[in-house]
């Protein structure tokens, strides 16, 4: 019986030995993935903090830029006063000038009445009854020309406060933009803050597993919950990351184009004609389609069908016609990259295939606009 008993156990040692050799390698490569995994996810830490990094620049430069519209806000308001002040100036000189123009008149009338009783000195009061006309129509022509400089005026003055009021919008948009930036580099911080704790904690897992390999299935499933869950975070935050980036492009196109010193932009409401249209265009096909991956001959298209009968190429279009087109045509292009409330568009898993760069999108993945 001992003989039997001792044959029968070192069959069971042999097959059970056999049943957990594979499963012991198979172990050994899990925790080299994980290994390897933890690797790559200090990697996405280093890259957070460099664009936390470059998010803090941003918020710097907006915070110049927004100083900088400040003090013109202040300039323009000091204009529009001392341009009021000649206008109420230019307008006391005009009835002063209607005056001395009304008494010449009536001094006249006065000598062509006396003409007769002076016989003598009709010559010389005809003389000086036509240097006094001469006289008057100077005046006229000095009354014409003030009214003329006061309508001028007017409208110049009229036109600072449609900048003085555009820029103020432009300001508080930019100051909107500030907000929301310093807002997610708080958030990107906080996550950066989480992707470090859970490395620490990674590593204090694949040494557990190391000690612990008999209890590797359970660990093994929590393991896989955590890292799923960390995938997700990670793609949440390379998508939030991307759509700031997107709404910096969307704005900051507007005031390049705003600054380029081009003549049609000196008159933002006049047509842009055939001289500049491919300049104009240039502009926002080089700084809003392209780093948004967006089909210029479509935006043209749009362009055209709303400001412009639907007759290609746009060219009577005016500036803030562009940037209202231009504006529109964006916001909808950002609703379909980053889609909310459960809208058509782009998944997360859209934006992970494509590495997160537009450019890597199928062509049936990228915004264009239909009638």
């Amino acid at each position: 019986p001992v003989v039997v008993l001792v044959g029968a156990y070192a069959v069971l040692a042999t097959g059970a030995w056999g049943f957990l050799l594979p499963f012991s390698m198979g172990l050994s490569q899990e925790v080299q993935k994980l290994e390897q995994e933890v690797g790559r996810l200090e990697a996405a830490v280093d890259r957070l903090s460099v664009e936390v990094d470059e998010l803090e620049i941003q918020v710097d430069r907006y915070e110049e830029q927004n100083e900088k519209l400040e003090e013109n806000n202040e300039e323009f308001a000091r204009q529009i006063a001392l341009l009021n002040a000649s206008n109420a100036e230019y307008e006391a000189q005009n009835g002063i000038l209607n005056s001395s123009i009304a008494e010449l008149e009536n001094q006249n009338d006065r000598l062509n009445a006396s003409n007769s009783e002076y016989e003598s000195l009709n010559a010389a009061l005809n003389e000086t009854n036509a240097e006094l006309t001469e006289q008057v129509d100077a005046l006229k022509v000095i009354n014409a020309n003030l009214s003329a400089t006061a309508d001028e005026y007017s409208r110049l003055n009229d036109e600072l406060r449609e900048e003085v009021d555009r820029i103020n919008l432009l300001n508080q948009n930019l100051i909107n933009q500030l907000e929301e930036l310093n807002n997610s580099t708080e958030q990107l911080k906080s996550e950066v803050e989480s992707l470090s704790a859970f490395n620490s904690d990674l590593n204090t897992i694949l040494s557990f597993i190391e000690e612990e390999a008999e209890q590797v299935d359970q660990t093994y499933e929590k393991l896989a919950a955590i890292l799923a869950q960390q995938i997700d975070q990670n793609r949440g935050i390379a998508i939030d990351t991307l759509s700031l980036t997107y709404q910096q492009i969307s704005t900051e196109w507007v005031c390049k184009l705003r600054v380029s010193g081009l003549s049609a932009v000196g008159s933002p409401n006049s047509p842009i004609g055939a001289g500049e249209y491919n300049e104009v265009m240039g502009y926002v096909g080089r700084d809003l389609l392209v780093p948004l991956c967006l089909d210029f001959t479509n935006f043209e298209l749009f362009l055209a069908r709303r400001f412009n009968d639907g007759i290609t190429p746009p060219i009577d279009a005016t500036v803030d016609e562009v940037v209202s087109a231009g504006t529109e045509y964006s916001t909808d292009a950002f609703d379909h990259y980053f889609p909310r409330d459960g809208n058509d568009g782009l998944t997360d898993e859209d934006w992970a295939s494509a590495e997160y760069d537009c450019k890597n999108l199928p062509p049936g993945k990228l915004y264009v606009w239909e009638e």
